[in-house]
């Protein structure tokens, strides 16, 4: 059973951007290509609005996933038939977390990192602490949206030095990541975090 978020039916009922569903669909086709040369049967949920143009997937098994509450359901109950699964989904909100560990619940193999490893990674303010235990972090600072621009600013100027790199907590790819080269640009860099991330906190580099 291979679960790709965005085109699988984690974004059902929502607009999808173009590049996310392009991006997504590419991975879950080339998932699915991997297992079968394998040898193994598999099994895919797929967007409805996706699987009702029959697009190109060379999967035994297509699930059409019509409303978001249906996606976990139908995990669970699919997985029964499985006898492994793989999950694809964006760190962001603990979504890889939270279906990594829907994942190990049913009891069959999960082929992803295990749960608890993805929590101490998925967000860098909780990376950096364990990195910093295990005495290997980069200088590094936590900040807050949520903060005035005058005490992020300042934080930042005790402890680091221009150019530095600010990234939401728990973006994912380069979402929200911006390289700012001096403290008149931090404001729009700010602004990209909230834009794009739900997380209140970010950290500088």
């Amino acid at each position: 059973l291979v679960y790709e978020h965005v085109s699988g039916g984690g974004c059902t009922g929502q607009g999808i951007s173009p590049s996310a569903l392009s991006e997504g669909f590419g991975m879950l086709r080339c998932l699915v290509e991997d297992f079968k040369a394998g040898g193994n049967e598999v099994t895919v949920l797929l967007d409805e609005r996706l699987s009702k143009l029959n697009p190109p997937m060379n999967a035994d098994r297509i699930v059409p996933i019509f409303y978001p509450y249906e996606t976990e359901k139908f995990l669970s109950n699919i997985a029964k038939i499985n006898d492994a699964i793989y999950v694809l989904a964006p760190e962001t909100g603990q979504t890889l977390q939270s279906f990594v560990e829907l994942a190990e619940q049913t009891g069959k193999n999960s082929l992803n990192c295990e749960s608890h490893a993805i929590k101490k990674v998925a967000d860098k303010t909780v990376l950096f602490n364990v990195l910093k235990k295990l005495g290997v972090s980069p200088k590094t600072v936590i900040l807050s949206v949520d903060d005035d621009l005058s005490k992020i600013k300042e934080t930042i100027k005790k402890e680091l030095v221009y150019p530095l790199v600010l990234k939401p907590a728990d973006g994912v790819g380069c979402g929200g990541l911006s390289l700012v080269n001096e403290e008149i640009h931090l404001a729009g860099s700010v602004s990209k975090i909230c834009a794009e991330s739900t997380s209140k906190n970010f950290i500088a580099q």
